[in-house]
């Protein structure tokens, strides 16, 4: 599973600022969240450290679970 122990500070870094910047806030009781790759990758990696999951076919089933919740890469990028 990465990142490492001793990768997750500067992943950390990196998927939050990515995330404070894909933020949009629309009054006082609404706020947009625009996922990406890196986005999804890291809330994905701090879901599995959470919940203490570090086996493959643990991974593979959050993930499986996890799959109809992101749009197919192809569909994203048709105009």
């Amino acid at each position: 599973m990465k990142p490492t122990a001793r990768e997750r500070p500067q992943f950390f870094g990196e998927g939050h600022r990515a995330q404070k910047h894909r933020t949009a806030h629309l009054g006082e009781h609404v706020t947009l969240i625009f996922e990406d790759e890196l986005t999804i990758r890291y809330q994905v990696q701090e879901m599995l450290r959470i919940e203490r999951i570090f086996e493959e076919e643990g991974i593979k089933e959050e993930l499986a679970a996890l799959q109809p919740l992101v749009p197919d890469a192809a569909i994203s990028r048709q105009p």
